[in-house]
């Protein structure tokens, strides 16, 4: 059985720790899939932050804490600036989330990079626009990362959102 219920006590305790910061929360993996397991699986969350400076996740340890001694892994803690610079290093990981995700908190998109970023349904003004602008590709960076690692062996150009040699 998915603890809906730790998962959704979560939320409002980071979003609580977090105030204006938080930007998202994504559930991802087996629990998004609905091959969750009891006892098995873990219970994968990815938080998008405006700010990722120590004292800004400092803020965070009660939250993370609490969520530790339920069992359960720390979450991911990322901004969008983040996730698009990762692209290239978690792509597996994130093509993963791609497919199976449910964004828990923060704008209803289709797509969870650009549900990250308006965290408040676009409420706030120039900030969320800006990292939208950002996010807005992430998705399409990384398919095309692996599409490109995929038929080049690898050899993709870093920070250049094409193929090496071509």
């Amino acid at each position: 059985m998915v603890p809906e219920k730790l998962i959704n006590e979560f939320v409002e305790r980071i979003r609580s720790a977090a105030g204006t910061n938080l930007l998202a929360v994504i559930l991802y993996g087996s629990v998004a899939a609905g091959d969750y397991v009891a006892d098995h699986s873990d219970v994968n969350l990815l938080c998008v932050l405006g700010d990722t400076s120590f004292p800004a996740i400092a803020a965070l340890a009660p939250a993370v804490e609490w969520w530790g001694k339920q069992k359960h892994r720390a979450p991911l803690l990322m901004s969008a600036e983040e996730m698009r610079r990762s692209a290239d290093v978690f792509s597996i990981e994130f093509l993963d989330m791609r497919r199976h995700y449910r964004v828990l908190w923060g704008a209803g998109e289709d797509d969870p990079a650009a549900a990250a970023v308006a965290g408040d349904g676009g409420k706030r003004s120039g900030e969320v626009g800006a990292v939208a602008a950002v996010a807005a590709g992430f998705w399409n960076a990384v398919s095309s990362y692996a599409d490109c690692a995929g038929r080049r062996g690898n050899e993709v150009e870093a920070g250049s959102g094409g193929c090496a040699g071509g």
